[in-house]
């Protein structure tokens, strides 16, 4: 039996998602084919039609399917999100009646990886749109969490520091965009590199946010403007700042990630561990952190010579025992460690192993590396290890990695890995599940490229 979309049909949506937001959301995502009508209902409660209301069962959401409609019931809003965007990835064409159906039937998700988050960035030449789109599909593809890491795009209005080139998003237009993602069921998680990075730029191309429209503000950076000098009182009430105006825009959370990775004069040898494990317990337990747990990356926490005779190269930048010895022994443990690894096609993943036996909560962070195996094998270290999530990665090549942007998506959620063993079919859906969230757009905004081909 089969529950068939009508052109248009009723349907009963929560009211934290504003019904005004049904048109452009629910219509593209069913190939143009059905429209909503919609009213506002209960937070936790979705009826598409005229299916009665479900009982929630075990697990986060359950989507019950009958003849008459679809009923969909969550535990909070997110999930009951998360089961709406599974009714939308799974439409089917009845293509002699040219209508979508859902077959009935009642199915429970149980995502074996709670945290399913992925990190975004917004480069100056990133445009809105783009970004935007990249936040719609990871809501679609019923990511639990997402990150936006502003590369001096955000102007964070912090008088006389220029912390954005010229142009920049402002906060509210940050704050409207970080409201979408919640509408889709997405918690957003605010982030600010608080020690390595601090110019704002990628290390390659030389630029330095700060320092190059204002260089008499070099004291607040050591390794030649590359990191934030946490030593500097200045710097400690600047950042703090920051991590006020980012949680106001991000909205209600229980994550701060706070960056702290490629801090090379670490690995150069200036031992400052002490230094930095006060700061972050320090911002750990600030107001501003309250109900949050801080999240830093791996890879100033582990020696990169213990793992010299891996088959596979490890990412890690100390080489200093006594550095990464006292990191490891005075970091305070509410903080996550994000350990990103992408070289480890195969097999489970020892630093995670690792950093778990001392005590740390561990989220594994893959990128779209060795053809997207590397997101695979995060996925079942994740689960071998019973870790505290997954944080797909995408940095400058998103374009090319929606493949396994859609992959991390889908396979976290249903715990099913076997779509990347067939990376045409894999590349096939990811375009079309980003023309759920992208519809409409001309040629250079379609698709994954915005052009075919480079003429010299």
């Amino acid at each position: 039996m089969k529950y068939f979309f009508e052109k248009e049909f009723p349907c009963v949506l929560p009211a934290a998602f504003d019904v005004r937001r049904a048109e452009r959301v629910i219509t593209p995502a069913l190939f143009g084919m059905a429209r909503p009508i919609p009213r506002a209902g209960e937070d936790t409660l979705i009826i598409i039609g005229g299916a009665a209301p479900p009982a929630l069962r075990d697990g986060e959401a359950v989507i019950e399917t009958t003849p008459a409609g679809i009923a969909i019931r969550g535990r909070d809003y997110g999930a009951t999100m998360r089961g709406l965007m599974t009714v939308l990835l799974n439409v089917r064409i009845d293509r002699k009646a040219e209508k979508l159906y859902r077959d009935c039937g009642t199915e429970i998700l149980r995502p074996d990886i709670p945290f399913r988050g992925v990190h975004l960035c917004c480069f100056p030449e990133t445009t809105r749109e783009e970004l935007c789109s990249y936040i719609r599909l990871a809501g679609l593809l019923r990511f639990t969490h997402i990150i936006v890491e502003f590369w001096g795009t955000l102007d964070l209005e912090i008088p006389g520091v220029p912390l954005a080139w010229p142009g920049a998003m402002t906060l509210a237009g940050a704050k409207a965009m970080f409201d979408e993602a919640r509408a889709w069921g997405l918690e957003v998680i605010p982030m600010f590199n608080h020690l390595g990075h601090a110019a704002g730029a990628r290390l390659s191309c030389g630029k330095h946010v700060v320092l190059d429209q204002a260089p008499h503000l070099a004291p607040l950076f050591r390794a030649n403007g590359w990191e934030w000098d946490i030593e500097n009182e200045k710097v400690r009430a600047l950042l703090a700042d920051i991590r006020r105006k980012m949680i106001e825009i991000s909205g209600g959370g229980r994550y701060f990630h706070l960056g702290c990775d490629e801090a090379y004069s670490f690995g150069y040898g200036e031992n400052r561990a002490a230094a930095l494990a006060g700061f972050l317990t320090e911002i750990q337990d600030s107001p501003e952190m309250r109900g949050r747990r801080g999240i830093i990356w791996g890879d100033m926490l582990q020696l990169k010579q213990d793992y010299e005779n891996e088959p596979r190269r490890y990412s890690f930048n100390v080489t200093d025992p006594a550095i990464s010895g006292a990191l490891r022994d005075k970091l305070d443990r509410r903080l996550i460690i994000a350990d990103w690894q992408y070289h480890q096609p195969d097999g489970c993943w020892k630093s995670s192993a690792a950093f778990k036996s001392l005590g740390f909560d561990v989220i594994c962070c893959p990128w779209d590396h060795d053809e997207r195996l590397n997101v695979r094998s995060a996925l079942r270290t994740a689960k071998a290890l019973s870790l505290h999530g997954v944080l797909h990665t995408t940095w400058h090549t998103l374009d090319d990695g929606v493949p396994a942007f859609v992959y991390a998506g889908l396979a976290s959620c249903t715990g099913d890995l076997s779509l990347i063993e067939n990376h045409t079919r894999l590349r096939l859906l990811a375009a079309e599940i980003f023309r759920k969230v992208k519809p409409f757009a001309p040629y250079r905004e379609a698709g994954f490229y915005r052009d075919q081909i480079h003429l010299k």
